[in-house]
């Protein structure tokens, strides 16, 4: 007979479990699992217990709540710890604090290092289950080798570091809190023209930077497209890169004649015959799809259709143009997006910088004058839907991503990957009352006054007048007969 008390019974294994709800552990066990999971070592976990109230030392939830809320561990830790698993919460030096990013091949986590607290990373993880499989493995591992090649640019994402923990294999790289260019178009609608051009000026610039080390991205389109909260451009996921005359590869590694490798709506024509046997002009087409995405809501080619249907209007239908989908769009800026998007690639631009340059121009706008930076509250929010604000204070990750010195405003940081759609909804303009204030306008100082001339010259310069000054009365009195 069970009594209305708060009975514990024994889960699978023997293993206590909590009365709280089904699946929780008991909080021994859940405070053991902080230690195994290397989140905090036993000093650690005892200096933050002592303020913890008597009536949660049997209440696994409620010590869970109370830890997150005085920023002892994240949300998403705490879920993983109440259900027993320990796996995988820290690996190498990195601490994993939050989910942001889920995808079909991996997963990518906000961690922070535990070897420099302040340093925040993205962890892009291979799950376990696809480690065993020798193709999913070594796209894996051929994915950390080219990004830890690849040349360090202000619009890519940038390597940390890579490994293997328990065997759960790793990759870490450089924090951008953003979203990508496909969210915030689904989300809010196509972007302006000048904000697309100046966004393709700045993957052109990354593009050039990879192709002149070699590397072909074979994935431009707007999910691989990050955008930080001040506007800027990054290029991420070198999942499906190509470094130009790789042999010696499995063809379901890198790709190859029937076994196409690239996202269909964005995928040069060249590549749906032989991925690879492409350059960097594959690219530049991805990206003129890309930018028709970004200016029309939608791909320049009808995505309803099987994979190969979409792969047969890259190849066959003719480029359509983007002012019939967004009429606001200049024609100039019509032609380059076709120019892009030519079937042969001989008539595509050859050059990033050339379309770089192409693109800067077009993005000009006067409201550039006052560039509105990310507010701290529209960090805050993706911090609380990532379970790690504090309402009320400041976690540790807070003071790391809104600094020190502004509370108002954070800096840009540098991915991956994807934050919550509220980022970028949540953006406010932070402008001083009355408006932008414009800069003093420096004064330039007076001249010297010249240095006086010696006495002695003013004299002789005295007489020479007078001298001057007779001539001329002698003369005028001459040619009045008067002498």
């Amino acid at each position: 007979m069970v009594n209305g008390g708060a009975e514990q019974g024994s889960g699978a294994g023997g293993a206590p479990r909590d009365s709280a709800g089904a699946g929780v552990v008991h909080p021994q066990r859940f405070l053991a699992g902080i230690i195994k999971s290397r989140l905090m070592d036993r000093n650690e976990l005892k200096a933050a217990l002592q303020g913890v109230p008597g009536f949660l030392h049997d209440n696994t939830r409620g010590l869970s709540d109370h830890l997150v809320q005085h920023g002892v561990i994240t949300r998403f830790q705490a879920g993983k710890l109440m259900m027993g698993v320990t796996r995988g919460l820290r690996l190498g030096p990195y601490m994993l604090l939050s989910p942001i990013a889920r995808g079909g091949m991996a997963t990518v986590y906000l961690a922070r290092s535990a070897e420099d607290p302040r340093l925040l990373v993205a962890v892009k993880v291979l799950p376990p289950a696809m480690a065993p499989q020798p193709r999913h493995l070594a796209r894996f591992v051929r994915e950390c080798d080219l990004l830890a090649d690849a040349p360090r640019h202000p619009n890519l994402c940038g390597f940390v570091s890579n490994g293997e923990d328990s065997g759960v294999h790793y990759l870490a790289m450089d924090f951008v809190p953003g979203q990508s260019l496909y969210r915030r178009v689904v989300e809010r609608g196509p972007l302006e023209p000048f904000e697309a051009a100046r966004v393709g000026a700045e993957v052109s610039r990354a593009l050039g930077a990879l192709h002149a080390a070699g590397i072909i991205h074979r994935d431009i389109k707007p999910s691989n497209i990050l955008i930080s909260p001040s506007g800027k451009a990054f290029v991420i996921d070198l999942g499906l890169a190509y470094r130009a005359g790789e042999v010696g590869q499995p063809v379901d590694v890198v790709g190859g004649p029937g076994y196409i490798v690239g996202s269909m709506d964005f995928i040069a024509p060249e590549q749906t015959i032989d991925s690879s046997r492409v350059d960097g002009r594959a690219d530049l087409y991805s990206l003129g799809c890309t930018l028709y995405f970004a200016l029309s809501g939608k791909p320049p080619y009808p995505s309803a259709g099987t994979s190969k249907e979409r792969m047969a209007a890259h190849r066959r239908m003719p480029v359509p143009s983007v002012r019939e989908a967004a009429p606001e769009v200049s024609e100039r800026f019509s032609q380059l997006i076709r120019s892009l998007m030519e079937k042969d690639p001989q008539s595509r631009f050859g050059s990033p910088a050339v379309l770089a340059a192409d693109l800067q121009l077009l993005a000009a706008n006067p409201r550039d004058l006052f560039p509105d930076g990310p507010d701290g509250d529209g960090i805050r929010l993706v911090l609380d839907e990532l379970g790690l604000h504090s309402p009320g204070g400041r976690t540790a990750v807070e003071e790391l991503v809104l600094g020190e010195e502004q509370a108002e405003e954070a800096p840009e940081l540098l991915p991956p990957q994807f934050l919550p759609a509220d980022w970028m909804a949540a953006e406010t303009a932070s402008m001083p009352p009355g408006g932008p204030v414009s800069p003093p306008v420096p004064t330039v100082p007076p001249l010297p006054a010249p240095p006086a001339a010696p006495a002695w010259e003013m004299w002789i310069l005295g007489a020479l007048v007078a001298v001057c000054l007779f001539l001329v009365v002698a003369i005028v009195l001459l040619l009045a007969g008067v002498f």
